[in-house]
């Protein structure tokens, strides 16, 4: 799967004929599910776009405008996205219903990258928390966190709190091979 002038396009590989997907551009970011049945991406109305390997069941995810992250469990055909008011949703083929809001945000701070535990059962992500407004109405941040929580939203856990954040916030690099570290 590859974007091309905005669009979505689908070869098998070595030797197969290039198919267009997508028409009417601002797609980017494809990603296909474990299984290879599904690919997910990004459009340029701000959501992510679940659909078949064929571009059938092309579907909006639940509430999946804003800033436009997600992954692929590494197991079963299941996403995690972020959504427009900065909760951690996960939603599974075919229907792609909110199954569960792993974290619900609200005002106490933002998720920024997240990873799946090798098992499928973990989410680990790094989310900025805040103190009331700063300059222009915009909050200060007060510190970083790396956190982890079970897909179902249970035992959240803060792993680290790495204090008032850099420049460049905190940057998650995911799971150890065996989801221990």
């Amino acid at each position: 799967a590859y974007i091309t002038n905005g669009n979505l396009w689908v070869r098998i590989l070595p030797d197969g004929q290039p198919k267009q997907v997508t028409v009417g551009g601002g797609d980017s970011s494809p990603r296909w599910s474990p299984s290879g049945e599904w690919l997910a991406l990004k459009r340029g109305d701000g959501w992510v776009w679940a659909m078949r390997d064929d571009g059938t069941g092309f579907k909006a995810l639940p509430d999946s405008w804003g800033n436009g992250m997600y992954a692929w469990s590494p197991i079963t055909d299941t996403l995690a996205f972020t959504t427009a008011e900065g909760n951690l949703s996960v939603a599974s083929a075919p229907d792609w219903q909110v199954q569960t809001v792993a974290v619900v945000q609200g005002e106490k701070g933002d998720i920024f990258p997240f990873a799946w535990s090798p098992d499928g059962e973990w989410l680990a992500f790094s989310e900025l928390h805040y103190i009331g407004p700063g300059p222009a109405e915009y909050p200060t941040p007060q510190y970083a966190s790396l956190q982890k929580v079970r897909r179902d939203g249970r035992d959240r856990t803060e792993l680290l709190n790495a204090g008032n954040p850099s420049e460049d916030w905190m940057q998650l690099a995911g799971w150890s091979r065996d989801g221990s570290e």
